[in-house]
């Protein structure tokens, strides 16, 4: 039998919050397991809740003052809390739904705090919360040091400046291993693809490629590209070595670096069933948090790199607000046709230039592609 991603515990009195957030996660591609729809008459009520726990890979506490008094919650949230001690694995994830004091070990843990917001900012907080990686914001957060006084020497810039990029036009486009190329098919989950692309040629030792697997495999988990849950497979090739998270056929997640130096990242987009969303600023922040692991693995490099994105399939996908996943109908979802929308590297930036401006970096490629989509 197939891993449960979420068991919801949950005190009656909060029932109707509970099944919000079960039906929010379905909807987001998750399976959860929740007593108001999963626990029939004539079963036993004890043994249910042993087997939910047992089998869901993390644990949703949906905390309020009606929880944190029950007598038995308590052991509901403790199996979770006791396999995962140090929250590695984040096992046991807190929703905090009503105002309440969290104290003791529950009070230990972060949560996420739905209290106060409407359905579309509870559902963008909810699914952003489960996602694993880090939080690190889009744009660089304002200085509050001397700089920013009115007046301050450089203040003028505004808080909003970003770093001037030097890209150097090529004189042909650098040859590009696209992740998706082979595939059948217009539909199915939408991939957001990056690259690094070396300038110049290089050729990385075969013996170096045949010990990726695994440094890749810990680089993924260590920058949350794949939980610590996950299995992930390692596929070593004359030319490349990928690892990925897979289910069925469809790549959830990977890292591919092939010979010739191509570092290679991609993840699926925000998706129910109607579709996937691209959403520019949320992938943006997913495009520069995915540059900067690329940019940080151990590999030979040349002193100029081309970067190259793309997604695809994009014949069940918009571009809009991520917060919409789960709350659509048919009619807001257009169907292009198109298998593919990829942006080539044909052009380069210097590499000592690149290390702190992944933000940059990555809006620029999200320009370049929803410029080429359809409209």
């Amino acid at each position: 039998m197939p891993a449960i991603d979420f068991f919801i515990s949950y005190n009656h009195h909060d029932e109707e919050w509970a099944t919000w957030i079960a039906y929010t996660l379905e909807q987001a591609g998750f399976t959860s397991v929740i007593q108001a729809w999963d626990f029939r008459p004539g079963s036993n009520f004890v043994v249910e809740m042993d087997r939910a726990a047992k089998e869901a890979e993390r644990t949703i506490a949906v905390l309020s003052p009606h929880y944190l008094s029950s007598g038995f919650t308590p052991s509901e949230w403790a199996a979770a809390f006791s396999s995962d001690p140090k929250g590695t694995k984040r096992a046991l994830i807190p929703v905090r739904v009503r105002e309440c004091d969290i104290s003791g070990l529950l009070g230990q843990i972060v949560y996420i705090d739905l209290v106060g917001l409407d359905d579309a900012a509870a559902t963008a907080k909810l699914l952003a919360g489960i996602e694993p990686g880090r939080a690190k914001p889009l744009t660089r957060p304002v200085f509050l040091g001397a700089a920013t006084r009115a007046g301050a020497p450089g203040s003028s810039r505004g808080a909003d400046a970003s770093t001037e990029l030097h890209w150097r036009v090529l004189p042909e486009p650098l040859a590009v291993t696209w992740r998706s190329e082979g595939r059948q098919g217009f539909y199915g989950p939408t991939m957001l693809e990056v690259h690094i692309v070396p300038a110049s040629p290089i050729r990385i030792e075969a013996r170096r490629l045949a010990q990726l697997s695994d440094e890749l495999i810990s680089v993924g988990r260590l920058h949350g590209l794949f939980s610590t849950s996950q299995a992930v497979t390692a596929t070593l090739l004359a030319e490349s070595v990928t690892v990925a998270v897979e289910t069925g056929q469809d790549n959830q997640a990977g890292l591919m670096v092939t010979r010739t130096g191509q570092r290679s990242a991609w993840v699926k987009l925000p998706h129910d069933m109607m579709g996937s969303v691209l959403d520019p600023g949320e992938a943006s922040t997913r495009v520069s948090a995915i540059l900067d692991l690329l940019l940080g693995l151990d590999l030979p490099s040349t002193d100029e790199a081309g970067f190259a994105i793309g997604v695809g399939p994009v014949g069940m996908m918009i571009v809009g607000d991520a917060s919409v996943v789960g709350r659509r109908s048919s009619a807001s979802l257009p169907m292009t046709g198109l298998p593919d929308m990829r942006v080539g590297a044909d052009d380069a930036l210097p590499l000592s230039s690149v290390r702190n401006a992944s933000s940059e970096i990555a809006e620029e490629l999200m320009a370049r592609l929803i410029a080429g989509l359809p409209h």
